[in-house]
């Protein structure tokens, strides 16, 4: 445990105060009222969190999920509705037609192992560029915690501290915003957070480059004489990698998978599932019906998982939840304020 603080009593029961992060601070017997209005709106924001798929991976039962909905709804339900009307063409009109579809299904086979890596290729390329954007956001969120721990402190008054914790955070407001195409808006901030300043952000043409540009100007103008060049170096070096994590989720927002790749994909997927019917029917009869929706729903499926993690940044259930990133930051922040310390 951490030394007794404030001249409290060696036989005296510490005094603990709860924070908004997950930790007992020990302060002293006399703590003043401490202002730890945030500047999120913590409803607005718990309320969005619940959109995302966030479950625990050591259980089975709420991973196991048969949904057809979105974009593969519509190819799925005339594959399998074609299959249908096939079969009881062949299997009731015309029994005496089956003997025209009873071939190996080798040749689809084939194809099928053929479709299943370009699908693999498909979705491993996706899931890269969901893991590229949450390693650029982390590193974005340590830097932003990295400026308030080293930067923040330095500055001469308590108000020049607090400019610079509520202007890191309407940086990542500002970026998550722009990355989903719309601006911040009024009702998802706080009392702390000047709405103000988050006007003129959403007002520019670029909101995170102009708020890395205003955490520029506030360390280089508050900053003290003696200590302000050797951090001014830090801070600047942090900002840069921010811009470069900006950057990167720039790359990854407006730069889609080629186009003849999907479409290639697409088309091959689609001939492939709307034959595999014609074999089944020949070897299994009726139960080809069943057995044709199940495997266009696991292609499909795939294909639509793959779209949904291909852009990372809006609100599917499979999107990074950038919420929580925000929420876990301000929470850090907040600790960093001279009301806190």
């Amino acid at each position: 445990m951490h030394g007794l603080r404030g001249g409290q009593a060696a036989g005296a029961p510490p005094q603990y105060y709860a924070p908004p992060a997950d930790a007992y601070q020990e302060l002293p017997p006399e703590t003043p009222e401490m202002n730890l209005e945030p500047w999120l709106d913590t409803t607005y924001y718990q309320e969005a969190l619940d959109g995302f798929n966030i479950y625990d991976p050591t259980l089975w039962l709420p991973t196991i999920r048969f949904s057809v909905k979105g974009m593969m709804f519509w190819p799925w339900f005339l594959i399998s509705l074609s299959t249908f009307l096939l079969a009881y063409d062949l299997l009731s009109l015309h029994p005496e037609h089956v003997d025209l579809i009873m071939m190996p299904l080798t040749a689809h086979g084939v194809l099928g192992g053929a479709l299943s890596f370009l699908v693999v290729m498909r979705t491993d390329t996706s899931m890269n560029r969901w893991w590229e954007a949450r390693c650029s956001w982390q590193t974005i969120l340590n830097n932003c915690v990295s400026i308030g721990c080293q930067t923040a402190p330095a500055l001469p008054t308590a108000a020049q501290t607090e400019q610079m914790l509520m202007e890191l955070m309407a940086f990542v407001l500002c970026l998550k915003a722009w990355l989903r195409d719309t601006t911040v808006q009024r009702e998802e901030i706080g009392p702390r957070m000047d709405w103000n300043y988050i006007r003129r952000l959403n007002a520019a043409y670029c909101p995170p480059a102009t708020a890395l540009n205003r955490l520029s100007h506030t360390a280089r103008q508050n900053l003290p004489e003696k200590l302000g060049a050797a951090i001014y170096d830090e801070t600047s070096e942090a900002l840069r990698e921010m811009n470069d994590m900006v950057g990167a989720c720039i790359k990854i927002k407006r730069t889609p998978m080629v186009f003849s790749y999907i479409a290639t994909l697409r088309t091959f997927m689609l001939l492939w599932l709307s034959t595999l019917c014609i074999p089944l029917i020949g070897d299994f009869g009726w139960l080809a019906v069943p057995v044709s929706s199940l495997i266009a729903f696991l292609f499909l499926s795939v294909e639509q998982m793959a779209v949904e993690i291909e852009g990372p940044f809006g609100n599917d259930a499979n999107d990074l939840p950038i919420e929580s990133f925000l929420i876990d930051l301000e929470k850090i922040l907040l600790e960093m304020t001279p009301v806190f310390l």
